[in-house]
């Protein structure tokens, strides 16, 4: 096994190894060795959900879902023209929320009111203009769609994507474990990590051979 390719691909798994990637790839060998050593003293954690699907992630630990933009987005509303330009930097969806509502003006005979485009108009806008945005945008912050929460299903299968490219990366070692590669055309629709091997007998032989894994529960 090279320790420092390992270490490497332990490195790029969130929260597994704190030491930067490159410095372990331009690390000496004595400093490997007391990187290797810390790593054996706590082994990173991948847990094994129901079919032996791996992950970095605990269910457990998947934040709640949460039940609206304002939630998921940690965004509020604001009060002045350049809260809301600030948060239609942040989400181009709110920017578009705010060019229709620039449109609308316009065709109510606003465009007095107008200046060139709808960050002028907004910057322009008296204060019950403004508060007809917040309105709009707040009703946007509180819902939800299909885009919404297939960001908060990104947690979850980043945790199976980071397990499924470290045993990638590291095959020798997947096939010690019995830890085989499912496609995407599986049932889950994506590609994942298999651990098809009893826990208990898998972390032993981590133990065994002194590789600094370990492997959990996740359900």
């Amino acid at each position: 096994m090279n320790r420092r390719e390992f270490l490497m691909s332990l490195a790029a798994c969130h929260g597994f190894i704190l030491t930067d990637p490159k410095a372990i790839a331009s690390a000496l060998e004595v400093q490997i060795d007391d990187i290797w050593l810390a790593a054996l003293s706590a082994p990173s954690t991948f847990f094994v959900e129901s079919g032996g699907v791996l992950t970095t992630m605990r269910i457990a630990d998947i934040p709640p879902h949460p039940s609206s933009r304002r939630e998921l987005y940690g965004r509020d509303t604001g009060r002045t023209a350049e809260s809301f330009l600030k948060l239609a930097n942040e989400d181009w969806r709110i920017e578009d929320l705010l060019s229709e509502a620039y449109e609308e003006a316009m065709v109510d005979d606003d465009a007095d009111k107008a200046g060139e485009n709808w960050r002028d108009w907004l910057r322009n806008a008296d204060g019950d203009t403004l508060e007809v945005v917040r309105k709009s945008v707040g009703l946007w912050l509180d819902g939800m769609d299909e885009s919404d929460y297939e960001y908060v299903g990104q947690f979850r299968f980043s945790g199976q994507q980071q397990a499924l490219q470290f045993f990638i990366e590291q095959r020798t070692t997947a096939d010690l474990f019995s830890i085989v590669s499912v496609g995407a055309d599986s049932p889950s629709g994506t590609d994942y990590a298999e651990l098809r091997m009893p826990l208990t007998e898998a972390n032993a032989l981590a133990k065994r051979d002194g590789i600094p894994i370990q492997f959990a529960s996740g359900d």
